[in-house]
């Protein structure tokens, strides 16, 4: 899964990132061992960094014996590391136009590539896709014998938890796995998900980065990592639902479409934005040394100006790094006595805000 501030919490036991000494012992271990295979065969294929992230994943599973290892692959599927396993239980969650680069830029290329993931007889499950993707999906589980099955939101789930529609999706996805790998892996008698499984599933869910909400003095901050025109269009109707006041963005990506989309989104649901700042993005200024994502002060710009074409009302603010951004919100904040604070666009700039606001509490 992708990381917000360490990239240890990209490999997790039990819901927690490994500790320190434990991302190093390992690390190490294979780096090691890829080493000196090297140095014993020149010319030995030496993996990029997220075939190598996965590689460590499977080092640390193996090592600390767990039970259930549950990957997420990188952008795509086909041509994913993650591949080298046969799995017991596959899913995809909604598909979006996203990674372009690699996935293709049409729907039925995306939906092709995820479709990877399926394999010979190994049920395969999926939430409810626009056609053209639930078509192709069909054809690839077909060509695999796989048996695809789509899932509704679950009833079973509580009505007053995960408001976002999305949430639901997941989480109905989830407990369709879930279920799903019991069936065939645990005794008859523990193979049933009760509703007392999914209340304490709930209660012990968190997913930093992602519809989070951080109370700070004056300012309610708004956090999500969405990074395309899907995820982007649900942030606006979220942070509408609870909020009518202000907001700090800034975006990469897909650049000024998706800077149309949150602005012409949270317009479409009632917020007027008082407040919008835009922010540029330097590993050597934002202090997250993990981050490994770039937004010059002239794509800043061209940004902004991209905001006032659809929103030409809000005061907009430009500044060098996130870490001026967040002070210049709290200043504001401070002095209207009270603010609400939508920080969106990417998860290395969620990342980064999370580092810098967990910083000011110590």
């Amino acid at each position: 899964m992708p990381f917000l501030i360490s990239v240890r919490e990209s490999i997790r036991i039990n819901s927690n990132p490994i500790s320190d000494a434990a991302f190093a012992k390992y690390f190490f271990e294979v780096w090691d061992k890829l080493s000196n295979d090297a140095l014993q065969n020149p010319g030995t294929y030496r993996p990029g960094y997220n075939q190598f992230l996965t590689l460590l994943a499977f080092h640390v599973f193996f090592s600390e014996q767990v039970d259930v290892a549950i990957f997420e692959t990188n952008s795509g599927g086909t041509h994913d590391a993650t591949n080298i396993v046969k799995p017991n239980v596959v899913g995809i969650t909604r598909l979006g136009i996203d990674h372009v680069s690699t996935l293709g830029s049409t729907i039925e290329s995306i939906a092709w590539h995820k479709s990877g993931i399926f394999k010979y007889q190994v049920p395969a499950f999926s939430s409810i896709q626009v056609p053209a993707a639930t078509t192709v999906l069909k054809k690839r589980a077909t060509e695999k014998l796989s048996q695809l099955n789509f899932v509704n939101v679950d009833d079973k789930l509580p009505a007053d938890v995960f408001k976002p529609v999305v949430q639901r999706e997941n989480a109905s996805l989830a407990l369709a796995l879930s279920s799903a790998f019991l069936q065939e892996n645990a005794p008859q008698e523990d193979c049933e998900i009760t509703a007392q499984d999914i209340s304490r599933a709930i209660e012990l869910f968190t997913w930093p980065g992602r519809f989070q909400q951080i109370n700070n003095a004056n300012c309610q901050w708004f956090l999500d990592s969405a990074h395309n025109r899907m995820s982007l269009s649900v942030v606006g109707k979220w942070f509408a639902e609870t909020t009518m006041e202000t907001k700090s963005h800034a975006s990469e990506r897909d650049g000024r479409d998706l800077v149309k989309e949150i602005a012409r989104c949270l317009q479409e649901n009632g917020v007027q934005m008082q407040h919008v700042i835009f922010c540029a993005m330097e590993e050597s200024k934002d202090l997250n040394h993990n981050h490994r994502f770039e937004v010059s002060e002239e794509m800043r710009d061209l940004y902004a100006a991209t905001w006032r074409t659809v929103d030409s009302t809000a005061q907009i603010s430009l500044k060098p790094s996130i870490k001026e951004a967040l002070s210049l919100a709290t200043t504001i904040a401070d002095r209207e006595n009270g603010m609400r604070t939508l920080v969106t666009g990417s998860s290395y700039l969620v990342g980064a805000a999370l580092y810098l606001l967990k910083s000011r509490k110590h």
